[in-house]
């Protein structure tokens, strides 16, 4: 038998394999992770709402991952950078906040991966004196060992606390424009 002979086979056999590979169809998707349910979202929230009066730092931080963006009411700037956040909660647990409320809650379930929950929250020492008082929302977000961590947080302060503080920054600018010049 020739080499030309042998070859040929040879090469037919390999050239019906490889086209026999490329007509395979592609794997499917992962199939996308099932929603919690509202009282398991619930849940997760309370969870993590739960520690906003621990007084304690590392517990609140445990329910927030590493990377995620935070607007604080206290600074102009969000911040992604883990210490700022954690100067940020260790000023928070300072004021000892033990009382808890939550109005305008509400838990929304976007998917399998991802909640968002938002509300009017009110919290105090107990003493008397004026509650702290914010509006926020957390997006939650389910991460690779099941865990649900807040991945965005943006608290502000309510309209009408907010409109006395743009009120009172902007007066002496209002009164300096005013000011005859010459």
């Amino acid at each position: 038998m020739s080499f030309h002979q042998t070859i040929k086979p040879s090469l037919l056999i390999a050239s019906l394999a490889a086209l026999a590979a490329c007509n395979q169809q592609p794997a499917a998707p992962p199939a996308a992770a099932a929603p919690p349910t509202e009282a398991e979202a619930a849940a997760i929230v309370d969870a993590a709402e739960g520690q906003w009066t621990s007084a304690d730092t590392a517990k609140i931080m445990a329910s927030y991952k590493e990377g995620g963006v935070w607007f604080d009411p206290v600074a102009v700037e969000p911040s992604a950078d883990r210490a700022t956040q954690t100067k940020w909660t260790d000023g928070f647990t300072a004021m000892k906040l033990t009382e808890k409320s939550i109005s305008a809650k509400n838990v929304q379930v976007l998917d399998g991966d991802t909640i968002v929950a938002s509300g009017i929250a009110a919290l105090n020492s107990g003493a008397e004196g004026e509650p702290v008082v914010f509006r926020y929302t957390d997006v939650y977000e389910k991460q690779p060992d099941g865990k649900w961590l807040i991945v965005h947080e943006h608290l502000s302060a309510p309209p009408a606390a907010a409109a006395a503080a743009v009120g009172a920054a902007a007066t002496p600018a209002a009164e300096n424009s005013a000011a005859p010049t010459g």
